[in-house]
């Protein structure tokens, strides 16, 4: 193997925009499902401070706290241009996928969540992709 080969890389101020492909977002609450829907299971969001919140799963457990930034585009604005990151990709966070409701109540809770992203994206055009 050569080792005085020498390799160019680009450097950061290159024109080419930085992409953050995987992301995941939250509306900054969640409906009360189990009240519509007669049962319970679905995973909750309970702010647990100004910034803050927990995700309470299925069982009642707290699977993570998450920040704002899980839910509020403007604070991933401000974290992307302090890393120089131009677009975020954005989808829901996968314990929200509801896979053990009720089809039409798993069809509702995606639709729920599809139309935050696509919000997300109409008001910050450019920022964001689903």
């Amino acid at each position: 193997m050569d080792t005085n080969k020498v390799v160019r890389v680009r450097s950061a101020d290159t024109k080419i925009p930085k992409i953050d492909i995987h992301t995941h977002i939250l509306p900054s609450t969640l409906p009360k499902w189990k009240d519509k829907y007669g049962y319970g299971g679905f995973v909750q969001l309970q702010p647990c401070g100004e910034c803050r919140a927990r995700l309470i799963l299925l069982d009642g457990t707290v699977f993570r706290e998450i920040e704002s930034s899980a839910w509020d585009p403007k604070v991933r604005i401000t974290d992307c241009e302090k890393n120089s990151v131009r677009v975020q990709v954005i989808s829901t966070v996968p314990v929200m996928f509801s896979y053990w409701t009720k089809p039409q109540h798993g069809n509702d809770i995606a639709r729920f969540l599809n139309d935050h992203i696509a919000e997300v994206l109409n008001l910050h055009p450019g920022r964001f992709v689903g």
